[in-house]
């Protein structure tokens, strides 16, 4: 549509010029004055002008430097010729008017036009009165007609003021740009089906390119990930948590992801152990072979773990493999000269609670400090809960005076009264008054108003 509203303007400028040209040879084309030169007083564009029998006006642009050249009238045998409609090469050749048709003679006008090609312009058409103009008169040149999109033809030249009942909305380049789904919702086939599936689209919205990845993709070409997905065990309803955590694996090449499944299941990796590590971390799979190998490899060589125990931890914490090896390097290295942990309690460590080695190392090490040597919690007893290195510090703490100002600090499991560290760190402000310090919660709220 647009390539024929720009041809639909180019024929009028034509038109136009040919307006102009008349007014030059009405007086002498028409007298029957052969190979009359003229030039537009705008644009100085030089033309070879004569009239066919069947009274058809037909003119030729005369090659301005053929003009400089060859002189006014010789350069009227040297005619600018354009090579194809598409292209930008011009060349210069010697061309009579007994060579470009059968029926030219010495009333024959020829014109070329730089933006428009060869017209015949029928003389007793209304060529005065260009409001009244229409394209059934301007016939195309059997030999230039290649020269031409013929579908002009077809359309009618709107007026400038005239009324559009056509809907365009929806006339728009096919990737616009935007910073949020909203604008293809109600049009991409593809957006819909994901928000069906329960991919939560705001999330992706914070990668331009995961963006762009899904909005370019026919839902179609997306089903193959979903049904491998499906195929590794993963839930119906975690396919779309699978596709929020990692969009970008419809960019993976489907043999690529099956290589890698077919891996674990060479390191003996069971079933339900890739269902599980594909369901929590899909991210797992955007890794080579090699890349899962070297981290593997590591972690067991680092703490001397057995291929079952490999296994264990990255089962039970499958981002492991998103760590980078200088983080776990930091973390190993602080958990045994920082915390004073031996190589057997941080192996126990690592199967107990592998997430602790993916954590800041500051985070870590700042609630280790109060919890053993503010709670005077031996490294033993860590070493059989080390979940409670994961909580906040300042959650700890303000537990922990709670319960000395009741008097229930008890941590031994040795002796009565025990609090379970797991407890203390991970229950609700609810359960842990209920369960833990025996009191209501709203005294626990005043408590910490005064702290």
């Amino acid at each position: 549509m647009v390539n024929s509203i720009k041809s639909v303007n180019c024929l009028t400028k034509s038109f136009l010029r040919l307006q102009l040209i008349k007014n030059k040879v009405n007086s002498n084309c028409f007298n029957n004055k052969k190979n009359s030169s003229i030039s537009l007083p705008n644009n100085n564009r030089y033309y070879n002008c004569n009239i066919s029998e069947n009274n058809n006006l037909v003119l030729n642009k005369l090659n301005l430097n053929n003009y400089s050249r060859y002189g006014k009238n010789n350069a009227k045998s040297h005619m600018f010729v354009r090579g194809t409609r598409h292209s930008s090469h011009v060349k210069t050749e010697n061309v009579k008017s007994s060579q470009k048709s059968p029926e030219a003679n010495e009333n024959m006008l020829i014109i070329y036009d730089s933006q428009c090609p060869l017209f015949v312009v029928n003389k007793q058409s209304s060529v005065d009165k260009p409001s009244e103009f229409n394209s059934d008169d301007v016939e195309v040149d059997d030999e230039n007609e290649f020269l031409i999109d013929t579908t002009l033809k077809k359309y009618k030249i709107p007026a400038p003021l005239e009324t559009c009942d056509e809907d365009f909305s929806y006339y728009a380049p096919y990737m616009q740009p935007t910073f949020n789904f909203a604008t293809y919702a109600n049009r991409s086939e593809t957006i819909q089906q994901l928000v069906k599936l329960g991919v939560e689209l705001y999330k992706i919205e914070r990668y331009p390119n995961s963006m762009k990845s899904l909005l370019r993709r026919d839902f179609n070409e997306i089903k193959p990930y979903i049904q491998f997905l499906h195929d590794c065990g993963v839930h119906p309803h975690d396919i779309g948590h699978c596709l929020t955590k990692f969009p970008l694996i419809i960019d993976e090449d489907l043999d690529d992801l099956h290589t890698r499944i077919r891996y674990l299941r060479a390191h003996k990796f069971s079933i339900d152990d890739i269902q599980r590590i594909v369901s929590v971390c899909p991210q797992w799979l955007r890794y080579t072979t090699k890349e899962v190998d070297r981290k593997l490899g590591y972690v067991q060589a680092e703490l001397k773990l057995s291929g079952e125990q490999v296994r264990k931890a990255f089962v039970m914490q499958p981002k492991l493999i998103l760590a980078p090896r200088s983080q776990l390097r930091e973390n190993f290295f602080s958990v045994k000269e920082e915390m004073g942990f031996d190589d057997y309690q941080i192996k126990q460590i690592l199967l107990a609670k592998p997430s602790i080695f993916i954590n800041e190392r500051k985070f870590i090490a700042k609630t280790f400090d109060y919890v053993h040597n503010q709670m005077q919690i031996s490294l033993e007893l860590l070493t059989k809960i080390p979940v409670i290195l994961l909580a906040p510090v300042s959650k700890i703490a303000e537990r922990h005076e709670f319960l000395k100002l009741l008097k229930r600090d008890q941590y031994d499991p040795r002796k009565p009264l025990y609090v379970n560290l797991e407890d203390l760190s991970r229950s609700s402000d609810y359960e842990f008054c209920t369960n833990i310090a025996k009191t209501s919660i709203q005294l626990f709220d005043m408590f910490l108003k005064t702290r």
